[in-house]
């Protein structure tokens, strides 16, 4: 028994080790716009940071094996380096990247305002895209960026309904420290689906269709009652002319005898 104890072999714990799931990178055929160049820079920066230790010359191979044969074609056109990583990301801004101005990107996000169409959750992430694109530019021309605090101050100034506008400004005077993310998820809570654009939608399509048969009918009252004067008009028209011409002949027969006799 004691030689049996003896002679079994001592088992060791195994350990399994789980390869990490590489996360896709998209192709980039440069046919879209600037905002999927800004995604697809997003990933392939996700990538390299699950690869510290890659040297930029790998990086940059990664890149380029994400690139659609035109845009490598561009890029060779332009004589940029296919090992050199921060090269080939300059070139891609400056080719397929956002070409507006900081005047017009400033513009477009100060003076938005939520459309008609547009519910709240349509309105705002439109206009935290306008954010993100204005201080992209800011960065890259080295100035300062926007504060979270113009995104929620713009969100609010932006809205359409005044009286959702007041709220909202209680609210910050109460917890002025809120974010954009905050009050955006506050007022889509407060009436889920009034300010979601689905509902404003169908209400908006609803009314316009009530009003739009409202017009309809009215113009069908308009346009009976309108012939109705118009052949009234015309018959009273057409008698006189019927007495007129009556007059007349009666006129010629008087003078036709006249003559005769």
């Amino acid at each position: 028994m004691a030689a049996e104890e003896g002679s079994r072999t001592p088992q060791t714990s195994q350990i399994v080790i789980i390869p990490q799931l590489e996360r896709s990178v998209r192709w980039f055929d440069g046919q879209a716009d600037h905002q999927d160049l800004e995604r697809f820079l997003d990933e392939v920066e996700a990538a390299w940071a699950r690869r510290p230790d890659q040297a930029d010359p790998e990086k940059a191979a990664y890149l380029l094996s994400h690139l659609g044969n035109d845009v490598r074609d561009e890029l060779r056109c332009q004589g940029v380096g296919q090992d050199d990583k921060t090269a080939l990301l300059e070139a891609l801004q400056e080719t397929y990247g956002d070409r507006r101005s900081l005047s017009h990107l400033s513009l477009a996000f100060h003076s938005a305002r939520q459309e008609g169409y547009e519910g709240v959750r349509q309105y705002s992430t439109r206009l935290h895209t306008a954010f993100m694109d204005l201080n992209r530019q800011q960065r890259r021309h080295n100035l300062a960026e926007l504060d979270e605090a113009c995104l929620r101050n713009q969100f609010i100034e932006g809205l359409h309904d005044e009286h959702l506008r007041i709220n909202l400004k209680q609210l910050m005077s109460l917890h002025p420290h809120s974010s954009f993310q905050e009050l955006r998820k506050t007022v889509l809570s407060w009436t889920p689906h009034k300010y979601d654009g689905v509902d404003l939608a169908c209400s908006r399509i609803s009314s316009d269709h009530v009003r739009e048969k409202a017009d309809h009918g009215a113009m069908n009252t308009f346009s009976r009652t309108d012939l109705e004067e118009l052949l009234a008009k015309q018959e009273e028209t057409l008698k006189a002319v019927i007495r007129e011409q009556a007059e007349i002949i009666s006129s010629l027969t008087e003078t036709y005898r006249f003559i005769l006799f």
